[in-house]
């Protein structure tokens, strides 16, 4: 694809995040948000600190750091996060320290939280939220989309539901060795009612999995692959966010994504959807890109990138076809040399829309500034690093 470009960006700074995966990351206002993380996947020592929130700023390319004062959720890993509003919601994910019992894997006690928290981003507060009604069951590696004022859930690894808890789909747990098993639910936080509410999971329903990504594209969403016992699932479905009814799409390409988990879906326009990266079967590392066209149904592979990532975030950027994606893990995470990084990879998968192109060369020259309006000096200010 000629239109599709790339850059890897290693920001040199006073401060930068480190090197980290399985963290939460955000955009609103040319700010990239990023919360939550940890470096191994079985030592608690190696969560990064959760009062911390790093701020990208993209348009100026860099970093700055901010610790929250007041209440803070614990670390977690494989929370799921959605932006309504100015209000990022993080929901559930496991917590591993050495003082519960729920399982002991390789020394470490590891139990899953069903908690939501909230982060107003424009005063970077926290909130705890105690909603009525049925709540999920405790679970990690979720996926989750804002849509009008819910925000909407689906799947994701952990105990058996309780049953005082919602269960509006299966839970499989094959596993003879686990606790846990898989679940397909799908359920909602109401805003304006401050509830959990089951939806109808009506239709071809996705099977149970975990560490799928789904993504909202218009008045509907899209859930592709995940993990289901050994298997990286290839399946991809279209949710309705009006009746809550699954369609499993039979794509009209030869060429598909690979089944895989770990990997991010993004909406990039009103008829187009980019995957990227994630973990196959056999446990290689993925560094494809695809693009999804809704309107025809078909997948087109975007040249293979030199960018290996699993369980990365991905966020749309500052214009329609900007990518950012943010750290991840660049091998096999079941390994016990991992290699983290903490670098903004930027993909723009369109032409630059046009004043972004001639923003970008007035700025290298101020001289030409004083002409102009207010706002559009103010854009140039930011892109011009201040």
């Amino acid at each position: 694809m000629d239109y599709m470009e790339y850059e890897s960006l290693l920001i040199c700074v006073e401060y930068e995040p480190d090197c980290r995966n399985a963290h939460i990351a955000t955009v609103w206002n040319d700010v990239m948000y990023i919360w939550g993380d940890h470096v191994s996947n079985t030592c608690a020592e190696n969560h990064h600190n959760p009062a911390v929130i790093w701020k990208y700023n993209i348009l100026r390319k860099s970093w700055l750091k901010h610790t929250v004062d007041g209440y803070f959720p614990k670390f977690r890993t494989g929370s799921c996060a959605a932006l309504l509003g100015c209000n990022l919601f993080v929901f559930g994910g496991v917590r591993s320290v050495r003082d519960i019992s729920d399982f002991v894997f390789g020394g470490i006690c590891l139990t899953e939280v069903n908690d939501l928290n909230k982060l107003n981003l424009s005063t970077l507060e926290w909130e705890l939220i105690q909603p009525s009604g049925a709540p999920p069951s405790k679970r990690r590696k979720c996926a989750c989309i804002s849509f009008e004022n819910r925000l909407i859930f689906f799947g994701g690894f952990g105990p058996r539901p309780e049953e005082d808890q919602l269960q509006n789909g299966e839970f499989d747990n094959s596993l003879t060795y686990s606790y846990g098993g898989w679940n397909n639910h799908l359920f909602a936080y109401e805003t304006a009612t401050n509830q959990w509410i089951p939806l109808a999971n009506d239709g071809e329903r996705p099977s149970s999995r975990a560490a799928h990504c789904l993504a909202k594209n218009g008045r509907k969403a899209y859930l592709h692959g995940g993990r289901h016992l050994g298997e990286r699932l290839d399946d991809f479905y279209e949710l309705s966010l009006e009746t809550y009814t699954w369609t499993f799409i039979r794509c009209m390409s030869v060429e598909k994504p690979i089944g895989r988990s770990w990997h991010t879906l993004t909406s990039i326009s009103s008829d187009q959807i980019f995957l990227f990266g994630g973990l196959d079967t056999t446990r290689n590392v993925l560094s494809d890109g695809w693009l999804y066209n809704i309107t025809t149904k078909t997948w087109l592979k975007a040249r293979d990138g030199e960018y290996s990532r699993l369980w990365h975030t991905a966020c749309t950027g500052s214009y329609a076809g900007q990518v950012l994606v943010f750290a991840g893990c660049e091998n096999n995470i079941f390994l016990t040399d991992l290699k983290h990084t903490n670098n903004v990879i930027t993909f723009d998968l369109q032409p630059k829309p046009l004043l972004r192109i001639c923003l970008e060369q007035v700025a290298k020259n101020r001289d030409t500034w004083k002409d102009l309006p207010f706002y559009l000096c103010q854009l140039l200010k930011k892109l011009a690093g201040g």
